[in-house]
């Protein structure tokens, strides 16, 4: 096995194979050096939050592997139950967008009507 020396390596020099390699091994070496930062601030609130997600792993992987039966009747209703929540929300911020601010036609989902609210009309600072 080769020795890449990441610290002065060219990219260009080494094959898509070893690239792979590289970047799957920094992948883990990043990983874990964010996890050795991390871990001695973890609480006792965050370390039974992190044991529990460490814990679901398993059963995620499971589910990944298998799949997950699907109530598809349940799932299209709770995307409409969700469409039309969204739809409410959307209408009563574009009414109140063009009642208190005079903006005739507001396209929440447009960053440049989101900038032109913000920014221009309410004078918020960037």
């Amino acid at each position: 096995m080769k020795i890449i020396q990441t610290h002065n390596m060219d990219p260009e020099s080494l094959s898509i194979w070893e690239r792979d390699q590289v970047y799957n091994g920094l992948d883990c070496c990043v990983t874990r050096d964010v996890f050795n930062a991390l871990e001695p601030q973890l609480d006792n609130n965050t370390s039974a939050t992190y044991a529990f997600s460490r814990a679901l792993q398993g059963p995620t992987l499971e589910m990944r592997c298998r799949g997950v039966l699907i109530d598809q009747e349940r799932k299209n209703q709770v995307i409409d139950e969700y469409q039309d929540a969204i739809d409410r929300v959307e209408h009563n911020l574009e009414r109140l967008v063009f009642e208190c601010v005079g903006m005739p036609s507001f396209n929440w989902r447009s960053p440049a009507d989101l900038k032109k609210l913000f920014y221009e009309e309410l004078a918020l600072p960037v």
